[in-house]
């Protein structure tokens, strides 16, 4: 069998127009926010191994709680 047609089925062909303009003008600060909050977890986990090995650090535990507000920003913001 030969390929008779082809049609892309994207997520912004089935948004209306005016809904898929603002899509596509809010797309690059989603991804911007997106890649911010995978910098802050991977900072956090490197936080929680440290804590692991020295629970009685309080700068760690100060930075860890200060990343855990920052990643609860950018997840919200991303709703």
């Amino acid at each position: 069998g030969s390929i008779l047609w082809q049609k892309s089925n994207s997520y912004l062909e089935t948004l209306d127009p005016d809904t898929a303009a603002k899509v596509r003008r809010d797309q690059p600060e989603f991804d911007r926010t997106r890649g911010e909050l995978a910098t802050r977890q991977r900072e956090l986990q490197q936080q929680e191994r440290v804590l692991k090995d020295t629970p009685d650090n309080a700068e760690a535990v100060q930075k860890a709680d200060t990343l855990r507000r920052q990643i609860a920003e950018l997840k919200e913001k991303l709703k």
